[in-house]
């Protein structure tokens, strides 16, 4: 005998309502759920620059020894800002955006560097946007109307006394740079030749 209808039994332990791969009531994945979409969890996470920021407040600042690697800052969940910038514009690159790292050294009279940073940026319609996790005050996202709107916004935290010694080191240098221009391992003097070069 032919029917006219369609019956569908599900699977074992399936339940009315319920997803397969999430808890009940929540977004997030039941042990199954991770597993399954291990594969896909960077991307993920950070599917836009806001939940990369959100997801950095994991990272946790560390002093400089050598640069590290992406994967190193990820699974550690630790890094200098140098090390920190350089896995978020990875993260931002993979993201369709193109992200520019800035370096800043202050420096004495007679050339000697004081403190160093480095940030990522990334132009966000007709703004520059800053993405900071190292820099703690600084935290989180914040749109200027340029890259020189970025650099007096440092050169005043300098001058207050927020970022280094602005009574020993009266001048701050910047330097532009890429992801791609460093890699793991690097020292901070190579660093700092790179990005002032």
């Amino acid at each position: 005998m032919n029917s006219d209808f369609l019956m569908h039994y599900g699977i074992p332990g399936m339940k009315w309502g319920v997803r397969r791969y999430q808890l009940n009531g929540s977004s997030k994945r039941t042990p199954e759920g991770k597993i399954r979409y291990a594969h896909t969890k960077s991307d993920a996470h950070h599917v836009n620059p806001q939940a990369l920021s959100k997801g950095l407040r994991k990272v946790k600042y560390k002093n400089f020894t050598k640069l590290m690697s992406h994967d190193d800052v990820a699974k550690g969940k630790k890094g200098s800002c140098h090390d920190q910038v350089m896995y978020e514009m990875d993260e931002l690159r993979k993201m369709g955006l193109k992200p520019k790292g800035l370096f800043v050294m202050e420096i004495d009279d007679k050339g000697q560097g004081g403190m160093t940073h480095s940030l990522a940026y990334y132009k966000n319609g007709n703004k520059v946007s800053w993405l900071e996790n190292a820099w703690g005050e600084k935290a989180g996202i914040k749109d200027y109307d340029s890259l020189k709107a970025i650099k007096r916004e440092i050169q005043r935290a300098h001058k207050s006394g927020e970022f280094g010694n602005s009574s020993k080191y009266k001048k701050l240098v910047f330097g532009e740079f890429d992801d791609q221009d460093h890699v793991a391992g690097e020292s901070l003097q190579e660093l700092v030749d790179k990005c002032l070069r």
